[in-house]
């Protein structure tokens, strides 16, 4: 009896699954689990879950791959727009340098010895170190200062004749208070700023704020 009854056991399977074929095969088998104990259905379930969740991750890491891949689209853009407008915008700058250059070298040194001589008399009540050549120039309407290591002060041609000493010296001590301060090199990290924050409304707000004071 002891080795009739697992030989009865294994005849009987072979017969079931040859009779209904594997789908049925299968549905005994899962009657067989049905009819189990409990905490064995437990188990089957149990590891049946990972095959659903397996799907579930799938599906999920598709979602986040095409996510990731429209904002790396959108970042390369926004990289690219960033790019070609910093450019454009140093390359004014460079030729706002290059025409202020060119002023200078067009301008006039002839201007007359009393402005040198008070130019150089206020520089040194400021304490300035460096050498401020004075020049008159057609090229602007209102008195600039161009330069930091080697500042020139332009003064317009038609100023000449028509305002009194006591201006143009007004005027020329003006222009040295920038000297004193670094006010060039503040113009030109201000215009740095600006071409590389291009896209920012607050750079500009501020630029203009700083103009005019």
């Amino acid at each position: 009896m002891m080795f009739a009854a697992p030989l009865g056991t294994f005849l009987i399977s072979s017969t079931a699954g040859d009779l209904f074929g594997p789908s049925q095969g299968h549905q005994v088998e899962a009657l067989g689990v049905n009819n189990a104990p409990e905490h064995l259905r437990e188990v089957s379930d149990a590891l049946d879950s990972p095959r659903i969740s397996d799907g579930s991750v799938r599906e999920s890491g598709s979602q986040t791959g095409s996510s990731l891949s429209w904002g790396t689209a959108i970042l390369r853009t926004a990289s690219c727009i960033w790019q070609v407008g910093a450019t454009l915008m140093l390359c004014l700058s460079g030729l706002r340098l290059r025409r202020a250059g060119s002023i200078i070298n067009n301008a006039s040194a002839a201007v007359p010895d009393w402005i040198t001589a008070a130019c150089q008399r206020i520089a040194l009540q400021l304490k300035i170190t460096s050498q401020v050549n004075v020049v008159h120039s057609v090229d602007i309407a209102v008195p600039t200062l161009i330069g930091w290591l080697k500042p020139v002060i332009l003064i317009p041609t038609s100023m000449l004749c028509e305002i009194s000493p006591q201006h143009l010296e007004l005027i020329v001590t003006h222009e040295l208070a920038h000297v004193r301060r670094g006010d060039f090199i503040v113009n030109v990290a201000q215009s740095f700023i600006e071409s590389v924050l291009f896209f920012h409304p607050c750079v500009w707000w501020l630029s203009s704020r700083i103009r005019q004071e």
